[in-house]
């Protein structure tokens, strides 16, 4: 005597089968795609992490307190505040800016020059 177990599929209609089939690959279909956007989605943070990181190796101390109390506070980051010089009209990152009269300047050469422009 064989025993053998039957399974609701071997009963069934072909098309109910082939449909079970078509579900089934879609399942794992769409698990494999929730597998790669979770993987993106990871590559992306530790990106934007090593991106923070680099930014913030090259901040002054005062730089990275502001940083700092920032995120206590809630406020969104700003990692380097870009202005641009009034005199070489370059535009500088992270680095803190000369100020005169309300102007911006990447260095005191240009604080001099724009001053012998203006006259003042």
């Amino acid at each position: 005597m064989h025993s053998y177990v039957h399974t609701p599929l071997q009963h069934a209609p072909a098309s109910h089968i082939f449909f079970s089939i078509l579900q089934e690959k879609a399942r794992r279909k769409e698990q494999e795609r929730k597998k790669k956007e979770a993987e993106r989605k990871k590559k992306e943070e530790a990106e934007a992490q090593a991106a923070v990181t680099k930014a913030t190796a090259t901040m002054t101390e005062r730089e990275r307190r502001a940083l700092a109390a920032e995120k206590r506070l809630g406020v969104t980051p700003t990692l380097s505040p870009t202005f641009v010089c009034e005199n070489c009209k370059k535009p500088s990152c992270g680095s803190s800016p000369f100020e005169r009269l309300g102007y911006k300047y990447c260095s005191t050469a240009c604080v001099v020059e724009h001053k012998k422009l203006l006259g003042k």
